[in-house]
């Protein structure tokens, strides 16, 4: 049974690396098409 488990957990594992850089790709697409979001948090005078 703990071995099952193991096996979905590693399964579930590698399916989030995989969405996670899927999602990455995307966002950085769309950022490059769309201008992305630019956020100055403080200037140097």
């Amino acid at each position: 049974m703990f071995g099952f488990a193991a096996v979905i957990g590693a399964i579930n594992s590698l399916l989030f690396a995989v969405a996670v850089t899927v999602g990455a790709f995307v966002y950085n697409v769309s950022a490059d098409l769309v201008g992305g979001i630019e956020l100055t948090l403080s200037e140097r005078d």
